[in-house]
């Protein structure tokens, strides 16, 4: 019998986990994948290792940004090479920084968005972004550092089929016929729910399936780079695109590798990948001589309960279940950080 079963491994998963822990809790984590992470996890490809796994980036929260630094000894820097990507008629490609004013009302005009209150938000909160200043590698060795130090348990390839809520107990079947039993049950925006029952009644959940395909882009391009995070507006491919080899490990010299998350309607084609290598030249991201080294596509379905979800959800399960909202790594430290504040 644990205190608490955890649903999923994403570093917020594994920091409540290991906070509870730290105070006499006896937790597991289960895990359907046979790594944990989340969509945090690295990647070994392209003769490399660390290659971050998708487009990450850290939401403006003082409290979480404070929390990663002084907490987790994360070094934190500016986002001085993030920019927004306009394709302007007659102009073709044009970037402007993130944090400029004009790039923040063209947004909005661009996105039918714009009106006195935006302008004025425009000048009086410079919104500001930031990121790990050595890649979310170093941030997942310092995560997974704190879990093989903790007692937390850890049981990957475990996928749950059916919730079974019961008055003083939680049980849990998976595909590999074993049955975990629990005082309480923690779901983040992340956890998949099939078959969930409280005293015998299922329970009806309706997930939100969104794509978000995803590609890395291998190419070979030995120019200085001025844009290593781009947000294209309103593009009918691309929502974002981040460079990610700088923080990898491998012999990348006159190499790069880019990582794109783009829209949820895309499918994977034959000639995607040069019309997406031909977008970065044009937009002046990559050199106009670069060339196609490798590319792997991954179909990507973003979490499927968004935070009223959770909310309503804990609600009707009450005591026995605890929700944790992880739609933004900095915004759910920031929330989460006095609890925390022993780990380090």
């Amino acid at each position: 019998m644990y205190d608490l079963i955890i649903i999923g491994s994403s570093p917020i998963c594994i920091l409540e986990a290991v906070n509870r822990s730290e105070n006499g809790e006896k937790v597991l984590i289960i895990e359907k994948n046979n790594y944990i992470g989340g969509a945090w996890r690295c990647l070994n490809i392209f003769g490399g290792e660390d290659i971050e796994n998708a487009i990450h980036y850290l939401l403006p929260n003082v409290e979480g940004i404070n929390f990663l630094k002084k907490n987790l000894g994360i070094k934190i820097v500016k986002s001085n090479s993030k920019y927004r990507i306009f394709k302007i008629s007659l102009l073709g490609y044009i970037h402007v920084h993130y944090e400029n004013i004009f790039s923040r009302i063209l947004d909005k005009l661009i996105n039918n968005s714009l009106d006195w209150s935006s302008i004025k938000d425009s000048f009086l909160n410079r919104k500001k972004s930031f990121y790990f200043k050595n890649g979310s590698p170093d941030f997942m060795k310092k995560v997974k550092s704190l879990l093989d130090n903790s007692n937390v348990k850890v049981h990957l390839n475990c996928k749950i089929e059916k919730f079974l809520f019961e008055n003083k107990k939680v049980s849990l079947f998976t595909n590999n016929k074993h049955v975990f039993k629990s005082k309480r049950v923690l779901l983040t925006n992340g956890s998949r729910l099939e078959n969930v029952f409280k005293n015998n009644r299922k329970i009806k959940i309706l997930e939100k399936f969104q794509p978000r395909p995803c590609v890395h882009l291998f190419v070979s391009d030995a120019t200085p780079q001025k844009i290593k995070e781009a947000i294209f507006v309103n593009d009918s491919l691309i929502k974002y695109v981040h460079e990610v080899s700088s923080f990898a490990k491998g012999n990348f010299k006159n190499k790069k590798i880019f990582v794109f998350a783009l829209k949820h309607e895309v499918k994977e084609k034959t000639y995607i990948y040069d019309e997406l290598l031909n977008i970065l030249k044009k937009a002046k991201i990559c050199d106009s001589s670069a060339k196609l080294i490798e590319k792997k596509w991954t179909d990507v379905i973003l979490p499927t309960l968004f935070n009223e979800d959770l909310d309503k959800f804990e609600k009707e399960i009450g005591q026995q279940l605890i929700t944790l909202k992880t739609e933004s790594l900095s915004e759910a430290f920031g929330a989460n950080s006095k609890r925390w504040n022993s780990i380090k």
